[in-house]
């Protein structure tokens, strides 16, 4: 997996947003984090 950084993340009535950028290091666990977070929405869509 490249380096990511969380740059928003957002609940919306039918989905959650969950923004992206390169970073120069990754933090693995932060990101898990706000997909488990974004899974846990209820929305169909991330």
């Amino acid at each position: 997996m490249s380096a990511v950084m969380i740059i928003c993340h957002e609940l919306l009535p039918a989905s959650y947003l969950l923004a992206l950028a390169p970073a120069a290091a990754t933090n693995e666990a932060e990101l898990a984090a706000h997909l488990a977070h974004a899974c846990r929405s209820g929305k169909p869509a991330v």
